[in-house]
């Protein structure tokens, strides 16, 4: 099964199931046509934006308009049980007020308001990879606005 069937089947999957969703009750659900490892792996690589822009690019044809809206964001997923890594460690979060632990990425989306319809089109992650002496911590590479001027590209 390719990539995108493998990626539909188990996106259905997430929509559909009432309870907890595991890689090994998408296997029993499709008599385990799809493995558990198949699943695994998938979830195992890590999805970039021009891995996301090559899945959703013939969608996003099919939608633009003139009026159409790139809406970018930077947001947090805290991760709070995590061991603190590059990825998952502490950031500012304006809407608590506070640094939480998690992960910081910076997404873009497309909207097209003639027909009321929007697809995410970048994503990249803030990876503090930079140890600063005079500071608390750390830091990464690229700055936001770097970040965000990539996902425009």
């Amino acid at each position: 099964m390719n990539f995108n069937n493998l990626l539909d089947l188990y996106t259905d999957y997430l929509l559909v199931t009432p309870t907890y969703s595991t890689a090994t009750g998408l296997s029993s659900v499709t008599d385990n046509q799809v493995s558990h490892d198949q699943i695994t792996r998938l979830l195992s690589n890590r999805i970039d934006s021009q891995t996301l822009w090559q899945f959703v690019k013939p969608m996003i044809g099919d939608i633009s308009d003139s009026e159409g809206l790139l809406i970018i964001d930077d947001s947090i997923e805290a991760k709070q049980h995590t061991k603190a890594n590059d990825l998952i460690t502490w950031h500012y979060d304006h809407c608590s007020g506070k640094s939480v632990k998690g992960v910081n990425f910076i997404s873009s989306f497309y909207y097209s308001p003639t027909y009321e319809m929007g697809l995410p089109v970048g994503v990249d992650y803030v990876v503090k990879d930079t140890e600063v002496i005079d500071s608390k911590g750390r830091v990464s590479k690229k700055i936001k606005n770097e970040m965000m001027r990539c996902l425009t590209k």
